[in-house]
């Protein structure tokens, strides 16, 4: 989370931070509460590493409703750039909204087991570093067709963080143990999300 947080300053520095003023409201309020969810889950740790559990579970109360803003926040943002666009732009662009709803469904899917498993500690601390994934894209993507040279191809730019997802997923996966309960179902939604990904 700390890393995200502090690669999403260069990443989305030449599209937003650096023009606050333009921005529109969708986009101010999930850069928001992506900076709340964010900030909670380098938390939410370092409470349980305290031994600070009411605490902890207080904040996760709060968190889970951020999360669920995100969510819809997400959508709604993905729903006004379309919306923007004529039929030209969308026919020449609109596959590129396939990785910001799969990006949305990602997070919900982890967050949703997340709470779900949240008495199991290993698999609720699995799920809960699962809503990080949804994130990688966005800023790696940015890094690379901002900071970088011009890639061959342009899905060139999301290969990086594609790999960084199904790397995550399954070193999580491998350090499960295999009578941990749910392990199942976690393998279901760590092989799922790899073949969302492929499907783009």
């Amino acid at each position: 989370a700390l890393v995200l947080l502090a690669l999403s300053v260069p990443a989305f520095w030449p599209d937003y931070l650096a023009k606050l003023p333009a921005a529109d409201l969708y986009t101010h309020v999930h850069a928001l509460l992506g900076l709340l969810w964010l900030l909670a889950l380098v938390a939410q740790p370092l409470l349980v590493r305290a031994r600070r559990l009411r605490l902890h579970r207080a904040v996760g109360r709060v968190a889970a409703v951020v999360g669920v803003a995100f969510v819809v926040s997400s959508l709604l943002l993905t729903h006004h750039r379309v919306s923007r666009m004529d039929a030209a732009d969308f026919a020449a662009h609109g596959f590129g909204f396939y990785l910001p709803v799969l990006m949305a469904l990602l997070f919900a899917a982890a967050l949703v087991q997340g709470w779900r498993w949240r008495r199991v500690m290993p698999l609720h601390a699995r799920y809960m570093a699962c809503t990080l994934l949804a994130l990688v894209e966005p800023v790696t993507a940015r890094l690379m067709y901002f900071h970088a040279p011009p890639p061959p191809a342009f899905f060139v730019t999301q290969l990086p963080a594609f790999v960084i997802v199904v790397v995550v997923l399954a070193a999580l996966l491998r350090s499960l143990p295999a009578s941990a309960p749910g392990r199942r179902g976690f393998a279901a939604f760590a092989v799922a999300v790899g073949g969302l990904f492929l499907l783009y």
